[in-house]
């Protein structure tokens, strides 16, 4: 057990058992985000070129093994971004150099496809999160269709003790929640790369209901039972904004 989670279990903050905390953590699977702007009135188009031009290349990757998991996401609740594009792979090393590969293919085809979806979505904003814990590792099963990104900015010098509490405090909430059916899935990333947002919660459910009511059941029974855990994250990742999205492909 970790010394800052020790220290609030000692203050009486932390109301539930904690579970062992193993002393070296397996590296998990590495993603980068390109958060898309786009048009409106023509974002749909950009589906239809992602799946006919995009797909077949990231699929092609996945079956190499060079990526574990894809996925294309459109905006339904939130901010500015439109589109979420996303990949994995086992590394960071692998990621980037899969990364650049991908961009050569393009490059490289000079398809029409690849202008006209760039005049749709002209602009991006990109990410490197780390996989921290979750209900299942990422590309392990395919996806729900429904999915709510919470977007933390958080507290640099403090961010790690938000990750003691978000993975052994709460992760045991979000696990029962996934047994008894109120939620399909969970996941909690870490910034590497990219904007101001230093850490990514994720809620899966099969309806844009099921994943707002699932996310409210499972912070109302964190409320009730780690009250002061959750005082003390609240207070590290003092501000969030969230996105509903709505899964239009992903791989596997």
């Amino acid at each position: 057990m970790k010394p800052r989670v020790l220290a609030l279990v000692a203050l009486g903050a932390v109301l539930i058992p904690l579970p062992a905390i193993a002393q070296e953590d397996d590296e998990g699977p590495v993603g980068i985000a390109a958060y898309y702007y786009c048009n409106q009135a023509t974002e749909q188009r950009a589906d239809e070129i992602f799946e006919e031009y995009f797909a077949p290349i990231l699929d092609k990757h996945v079956e190499a093994g060079h990526l574990t998991a894809w996925g294309w996401l459109s905006h339904r609740v939130g901010g500015k971004w439109r589109r979420l594009e996303y990949m994995f792979a086992p590394t960071r090393e692998i990621l980037l150099s899969t990364r650049g590969a991908i961009i050569e293919e393009f490059q490289a085809d000079d398809s029409p496809l690849s202008e006209e979806f760039s005049q749709i979505c002209p602009s991006h904003d990109d990410y490197i999160w780390n996989h921290e814990a979750g209900s299942e590792p990422i590309g392990a099963a395919t996806r729900p269709e429904w999915s709510i990104s919470m977007y933390f900015e958080c507290d640099f010098a403090r961010e790690d003790l938000a990750d003691e509490i978000y993975e052994n405090v709460f992760g045991p909430v979000f696990d029962e929640a996934v047994a008894d059916g109120t939620i399909s899935g969970w996941n909690w990333l870490s910034h590497d790369v990219g904007g101001k947002y230093r850490r990514l919660g994720t809620i899966t459910g099969t309806s844009p209901n099921a994943v707002l009511d699932g996310r409210d059941a499972v912070f109302g029974a964190i409320n009730e039972m780690a009250e002061g855990a959750l005082n003390v994250f609240s207070e590290t990742c003092n501000s969030h904004t969230d996105y509903l999205w709505r899964v239009q492909m992903a791989r596997p």
